[in-house]
């Protein structure tokens, strides 16, 4: 990170995941630096809600979605995700 300071956000590909998103908490880096990863554990869906974690595109319309809903999002969700202005066809 300190010889890096412009890096944005990186892609855990195998793993180390814990690793990264106990880094980018330590660091205070949730929202500023990004891990994108693939699988959804209780780990990444919890760092998905504090902004450590993101979920690659093709998998955002099957997992992330469920997992970001709460109160701190709209209460009246997308029924499906071609409802989600965000969603494309090769995204969901």
């Amino acid at each position: 990170m300190q010889r890096h300071p412009d890096l944005l956000g990186f892609y855990v590909c195998g793993g180390g995941m814990e690793g990264a998103i106990s880094v980018i908490r330590e660091e205070k880096l949730g929202g500023k630096l990004l891990a994108v990863v693939n699988e959804l554990t209780p780990e990444s869906r919890d760092a998905l809600a504090d902004a450590a974690t993101v979920m690659p595109p093709h998998q955002q319309g099957v997992e992330t979605k469920p997992a970001l809903r709460g109160p701190t999002r709209s209460s009246h969700p997308p029924q499906s995700a071609a409802d989600d202005p965000r969603s494309t066809k090769n995204s969901v």
